[in-house]
């Protein structure tokens, strides 16, 4: 029997029990049609559940409330980079092979076929790690990056109506650092296909 949830359960889902749930500090960032207000409390229980944290609050109408683990989304914003960088190692493969296909050698296509597979182990490993909060993972998709990005906007938004700047000060440098990772992936991945292609050129050149 499923007495709570972070989201909508789907049909054959695998389920995590949580036997036990730990008490944190946070702070419940409420979004209503024409007020936005923050609430803290020193007792919340986590992971953060958005319907339990408004009947904790006691709202006279929960449903026209939307609430927000602040804490969650610290959480989520620390973890940009290595998001980002996960992503990029999962995206590294794809132009590797592709350059091999332009180069037209079997040992640029070796060479990269190991690469490939060190950069999805890597991506794999760095996939466990990672630990996004509950509150802020898709109903469908782990991959559906417009819902994160919906999410942010509107805790943002909200957060700018009360002149508190902090996180968009810090979503902006997590923006940063992504920019360069993915950047840095990319010289990465070309210098990589360029490399081969001097190296196995001029291989292919020498005579016995």
């Amino acid at each position: 029997v499923i007495l709570s949830a972070s989201r909508q359960p789907q049909a054959g889902e695998r389920a995590e029990v949580l036997r036990g749930r730990e008490e944190t500090r946070d702070r419940f960032l409420l979004v209503g049609l024409e007020e936005v207000q923050i609430v803290e409390k020193d007792r919340a229980q986590t992971p953060f559940l958005a319907h339990e944290a408004k009947q904790s609050l006691g709202l006279e109408f929960p449903e026209d409330w939307e609430a927000y683990s602040l804490k969650d989304a610290d959480v989520f914003v620390e973890n940009i980079p290595q998001i980002t960088l996960m992503l990029a190692l999962f995206l590294l493969p794809v132009v590797l092979l592709t350059g091999s296909c332009i180069l037209e050698s079997k040992k640029a296509l070796w060479c990269n076929i190991g690469l490939s597979a060190a950069s999805f182990g890597s991506a794999w490993i760095m996939l466990s790690a990672v630990k996004l909060p509950l509150s802020w993972l898709p109903p469908d998709n782990i991959f559906r990056l417009s819902h994160y990005r919906a999410q942010m906007d509107t805790v943002l938004q909200a957060l700018e109506q009360l002149g508190d700047t902090k996180m968009q000060l810090a979503w902006e440098q997590a923006c940063k650092n992504a920019n360069r990772i993915m950047f840095g992936a990319g010289i990465l991945s070309l210098a990589i296909v360029i490399a081969e292609s001097v190296a196995f050129r001029k291989s292919g050149n020498k005579r016995p």
